[in-house]
């Protein structure tokens, strides 16, 4: 929330998902983790082209405000991650956040999912 108790039309994001589709003249990705579909938005974002049925780690701000009514991910960042061991990431991240809570660290508001 922003200090006038509104929701921000912005958030830093940082996804891990597989791609379901992509349309390389849009650069919008439609991908899906866990039974949760998002779009990503890749204009913004330089590397190779995202690849179907692959898996990939993206990083920007969520756009709250898009013209649809979901969220927009506006990737700034993207990685193939085909081939990493996702549950052990996601228990990384976890620990990570425990240390940081534990020892009083700050954190980014920056979600992994």
């Amino acid at each position: 929330r922003t200090r006038n108790g509104s929701p921000p039309k912005e958030a830093r994001f940082c996804v891990q998902c597989s791609v379901v589709s992509f349309d390389a003249v849009t650069g919008l990705v439609s991908m899906k983790h866990r039974g949760r579909e998002m779009t990503v938005d890749t204009s913004r974002s330089a590397g190779a082209p995202v690849l179907p049925d692959n898996v990939y780690h993206f990083i920007g701000e969520i756009d709250c405000a898009s013209s649809s009514n979901a969220p927009v991910l506006r990737a700034r960042v993207s990685c193939n991650v085909t081939g990493l061991d996702t549950q052990l990431y996601e228990h990384s991240v976890e620990e990570r956040r425990k240390f940081e809570r534990e020892f009083g660290l700050t954190t980014t508001n920056t979600g992994t999912h």
